[in-house]
């Protein structure tokens, strides 16, 4: 791919003798419109592909010391005030005495981080040829649902179409991500936007494009880190990594992905191929982000995989509907409340033990001693689950989900699409959603 911010990134790379790209992997538009890395000829099994400084990533560690090598600039260097940079981060760390960054987790100290970066300094920022290669907010706003409603563009409703587990899901990353925003929202409204372009507009239409800005920067660092040891606390240790970024997630678990390797000698985050295979033409290369099903994948990425073997579907609610208060209260004190699932292979053990305490227990005003007894030895293994009467039940449960399903796939099939980007994305992801669901639900029926 011949595009200027690519080679802009790649010049800006080889910067650092250490930099290193095989000649083999070449940066393509994939399949599905996106960026990706695919190679050529013949590559071998551990074979080193890139190699990327630490100096180029984005983590908790480069934050600090690029911030505190900025500050100290500022106050040594009469010509160095008058630069950007230096300005705003002298007044994030000296002027502002409602900014304490020990008081903000790393995640919300590389928000502010990034914002300044990509929206503040811009192409002065030294990250910028890593920076401008990034998904748009636009392309987000097209992939993640639940990023209109915290817009508030009521016209792109998504809640009466997606399933379950996707909004349980969805409804935990807008929480963490307004708890950021109520963190720091104030240090974003309150610093010098001189340098944005949208600096004069209306309040109102500022803080809603902060807000928007804010959005972007969480939603590239949820869906784009990566795991790199820094610190004994397990939750700073992520970091983002210039042109790895665009290596895609496949399903398929052999040996034909590539793999990161954190070089502690170099101080470089590398990736080596996973096996030996000589290609003919361009094929592309991949990770695997882990077994996530799609609802997980569409929450946290915005994508979907046709046919993912990791699928799963949450039955939660309609196993609930069951119980009474007091099988609830029995399932809490035995740790079998909630998380109940199906998969292709087979129904979850906490499911059959739910659906077991409910055939038992269906009309009684209190679960007997000997119906303890007996749910204690299933759960033990001492007593076989066809001992219990629950499949009709299940069945029930999963015809009804059944039923749903199609119903969902009419409604998508059905809207009118009228061209719009946003619906249009939405319903296709969430069509492969359901059309996994159905696949399941064929295999357990």
């Amino acid at each position: 791919m011949s595009d200027e911010k690519y080679q802009l990134l790649i010049d800006w790379l080889k910067q650092d003798n250490s930099f290193y790209l095989s000649p083999n992997i070449q940066i393509i538009e994939d399949s599905y419109g996106g960026i990706g890395l695919a190679c050529k000829g013949k590559k071998y099994l551990n074979e080193k592909l890139i190699s990327i400084p630490e100096k180029y990533m984005i983590n908790i560690k480069t934050v600090e010391r690029h911030v505190h090598m900025q500050d100290e600039l500022q106050k040594g260097d009469e010509k160095e005030r008058t630069k950007p940079s230096q300005n705003i981060y002298h007044k994030i760390l000296h002027e502002d005495k409602n900014i304490m960054p020990d008081e903000y987790s790393t995640n919300q100290l590389i928000i502010l981080f990034m914002y300044v970066e990509m929206f503040i300094l811009a192409e002065k920022s030294f990250f910028y040829p890593f920076l401008q290669t990034l998904p748009t907010f636009e392309t987000f706003l097209c992939s993640v649902p639940y990023l209109p409603d915290l817009l508030r563009m009521k016209q792109y409703e998504f809640k009466n179409k997606v399933s379950y587990a996707f909004l349980k899901h969805s409804n935990t990353i807008k929480r963490r991500i307004m708890d950021d925003w109520n963190t720091i929202k104030h240090i974003l409204l309150n610093l010098n936007h001189s340098l944005d372009d949208d600096a004069n507009t209306s309040d109102k239409s500022r803080n809603t494009r902060i807000f928007q800005r804010f959005l972007h920067v969480s939603m590239l660092i949820n869906s784009r880190c990566l795991y790199y040891d820094i610190t004994e606390e397990k939750q700073d240790n992520f970091t983002l990594v210039p042109l790895v970024d665009f290596i895609n997630h496949s399903v398929a678990v052999n040996g034909g992905h590539c793999y990161p390797k954190v070089n502690k000698l170099t101080r470089s985050f590398e990736i080596y191929s996973g096996s030996t295979t000589d290609f003919e033409g361009l094929n592309e290369v991949f990770f695997n982000y882990g077994a996530h099903s799609n609802d997980f994948l569409l929450s946290e990425y915005g994508f979907v995989v046709p046919n993912n073997p990791s699928d799963f579907i949450d039955i939660t609610p309609r196993v609930l509907k069951l119980l009474n208060p007091i099988q609830i209260a029995f399932l809490s004190e035995i740790g079998y409340l909630g998380d109940y699932t199906v998969t292709y292979e087979d129904i979850s053990f906490r499911t059959i033990v739910a659906l077991a305490l409910v055939s038992i227990t269906a009309n009684n005003v209190a679960i007997t001693t000997e119906q303890k007894s007996k749910m204690i030895k299933l759960i033990n293994g001492t007593l076989y689950e066809t001992s219990f009467n629950y499949k009709k039940l299940l069945h029930t449960i999963l015809q009804e989900e059944l039923d749903d399903c199609h119903e969902k796939l009419e409604l998508l099939r059905a809207e009118k699409e009228g061209g719009n980007k946003i619906i249009t994305t939405f319903n296709s992801n969430i069509q492969i959603v359901y059309e996994g669901y159905l696949q399941i639900l064929k295999s357990v029926l």
